[in-house]
């Protein structure tokens, strides 16, 4: 079943330590690219990029390498575009 609606779902757990989970989905097909930023807007991870087929998607972020912080999730696709703050304590 394809979604409605282009939707990112709440990270959860947000704050996370040190794997957030990441629910997505996508009313049409297209290119998806999912990706993580620090607070100085230097991208750290590149998760998904890649076309995709309209669905719901799980995908994880590990972060265990990564400094304790708040970092943006951005998620971008052919038509649409929606970020999340997500916060990494250790």
């Amino acid at each position: 079943i394809k979604p409605i609606d282009f939707y990112l779902s709440s990270v959860y757990p947000n704050p996370f330590n040190p794997v957030a989970n990441i629910e997505y989905g996508l009313s049409s097909d297209g290119f998806v690219n999912i990706s993580i930023f620090n607070m100085k807007g230097e991208l750290i991870d590149e998760l998904v990029k890649s076309d995709q087929i309209a669905g719901h998607y799980k995908i994880q972020w590990n972060a265990i390498n990564q400094a304790t912080g708040i970092y943006i999730l951005k998620m971008n696709t052919d038509y649409n575009g929606i970020t999340q703050k997500i916060i990494f304590l250790k």
